[in-house]
């Protein structure tokens, strides 16, 4: 399970490991517009942060009986400290370290990402989340100066010296 702040390459991480370990990915944002039918701003400006945070939380429950894949999850996730408990369950939960700096620099000014629309800045949501983040992690890695083929490297590496593939 790859978690993080917007930005910080979980999904184009998680289609590397994937191919890395031939495990599936799975992208909990991705399955969140499937079951919706609408896409992330719509689902935000239809139901508000809380209600996206529900279906999200909705398609955490149903990994758990899933197979063992590589699991890509919005930024947001550890918001919910019920989300963070599933997190622990789903498996080995990696955080992809970036800073506010970069991670806008990744994205730049993505009206995909409604959080970015609001009046907090991209460095004060991340450093609410910060503490979530690695309280739930097993493994952070810092992705900064990083491509995202070193950075899948480096995190199989960390796996396979956990016992984890």
């Amino acid at each position: 399970m790859l978690i993080g702040f917007m930005g910080s390459g979980k999904s184009s991480v998680a289609r590397v490991l994937a191919a890395k370990t031939g495990l599936a990915h799975v992208d909990t944002d991705d399955m969140v517009v499937r079951q919706a039918g609408m896409s992330i701003p719509d689902i935000f400006a239809k139901e508000g942060e809380a209600g996206f945070r529900d279906r999200e939380h909705d398609v955490l429950k149903t990994l758990i009986a899933m197979e063992p894949c590589v699991i890509s999850s919005g930024g947001g996730v550890v918001v919910r400290e019920e989300n963070r408990i599933l997190l622990r369950q789903l498996g080995t939960v990696v955080y992809l370290e970036v800073t506010a700096k970069e991670a806008l620099a990744r994205i730049g000014h993505n009206e995909e990402r409604p959080l970015l629309r609001g009046s907090v800045s991209p460095q004060q949501l991340l450093d609410r989340r910060q503490d979530w983040y690695e309280g739930v992690a097993d493994v952070s890695i810092n992705t900064s100066s990083q491509s995202i083929s070193q950075i899948a490297s480096d995190i199989y590496r960390r796996l396979r010296e956990l016992q984890v593939i």
